[in-house]
């Protein structure tokens, strides 16, 4: 369902809009990259725990309900939308260029100033137009693709330490960093050492590590190399 069909749905008048226009245009990008929008009837409101609203938009595992004033415009819709996208965990899943929409303050929002109608049919200049100021631009973002990782085919120490040693999500999964260890072993780079702590492994070579790690997933200690 589109932007037009939403408010004719509830009772209001879409003479003055068409799909060309650029703040339907607009509600009908959000509507596409996954908000849906609800309105009440035109002049009514619901309520729900004591607050009155009559716009809801909804996407992304999060709600916003909205009372507007009665008789509100798409402008008005679309300024709810935009506020939507800046919650933190809807930022998170998508990419948004966001300039808070407004009526156009030369024209009025009426997109011709009649004064200058004499001169290109008097189009607004400061809104091209359409009647209001401000944009709003989104698309989806796409899940990061994890690649498995063949740790059997690694033999260099240094990307085997960082498998071990540095926190990125891509080596928590699937008992990577398990592999890791094993692989290191039987290369030879690992050293076994106690202390009284218990036991730990040392990295033969060079390489410069912190003074003490600890890998709970695998019960390994690992401690700097001299």
């Amino acid at each position: 369902m589109n932007a037009i069909q939403i408010f004719t749905e509830s009772g209001y008048n879409m003479e003055n809009y068409s799909n060309r226009k650029r703040v339907i245009q607009q509600l009908n990008q959000a509507i596409k990259v996954g908000l849906t929008i609800q309105l009440a009837p035109i002049g009514k409101v619901y309520t729900i725990e004591g607050k009155n609203y009559n716009v809801k938009v909804s996407g992304f595992g999060r709600m916003m309900r909205v009372k507007l004033h009665l008789g509100f415009e798409p402008i008005d819709v679309l300024k709810v939308c935009a506020d939507f996208l800046q919650v933190k965990i809807v930022k998170e899943q998508v990419y948004s260029s966001i300039s808070t929409p407004h009526e156009c303050y030369k024209c009025e929002g009426k997109g011709v100033i009649p004064a200058f109608y004499y001169y290109a049919k008097g189009v607004c200049f400061d809104c091209g137009g359409c009647g209001f100021q401000g944009s709003l631009n989104v698309n989806v973002k796409k899940p990061k693709v994890v690649e498995p990782i063949d740790v059997a085919a690694i033999t260099d120490i240094e990307k085997l330490w960082r498998i071990l040693c540095v926190n990125d999500r891509e080596f928590m999964v699937d008992g990577v960093r398990q592999q890791a260890f094993e692989q290191a072993k039987s290369l030879g780079h690992l050293t076994e050492c106690t202390d009284e702590e218990g036991v730990y492994y040392q990295f033969n070579g060079k390489l410069r590590l912190n003074d003490m790690w600890k890998l709970d997933s695998i019960n390994v200690r690992f401690k700097g190399c001299v």
